[in-house]
């Protein structure tokens, strides 16, 4: 009986801990503006500076360009790849604004 009297309290404290997980990620979430990353490549975070063109990545997050992305426009005569729709609809919205050469 002692045992269980130990254990309870035990299994309440840890079961708490775990509380905290799922608040942080609903957080990181939202913080990215509602769309998901999840098995895209995020070479280049945090590394030396590479050029960056709509070309070669996503225009609006700077995400580097995965060829096997499907969500697309025409600029140019030229297919831009997006990460997600998201992305796609803040670049048709204004796409000089994402192709000016800084």
């Amino acid at each position: 009986m002692k045992k269980i009297l130990f254990a309870l309290p035990l299994l309440f404290a840890l079961s708490c801990g775990n509380a905290d997980t799922e608040s942080t990620t609903t957080s990181t979430a939202e913080n990215h503006e509602g769309h998901n990353h999840d098995g895209h490549n995020h070479d280049g975070h945090g590394h030396e500076a590479e050029e960056v063109s709509y070309k070669t990545h996503d225009p609006v997050c700077k995400m580097k360009r995965d060829e096997s992305w499907t969500i697309v426009s025409v600029y140019n005569e030229d297919t831009v790849k997006f990460c997600s729709e998201p992305c796609k609809t803040s670049f048709d919205k204004n796409p000089a604004n994402y192709t000016a050469q800084k």
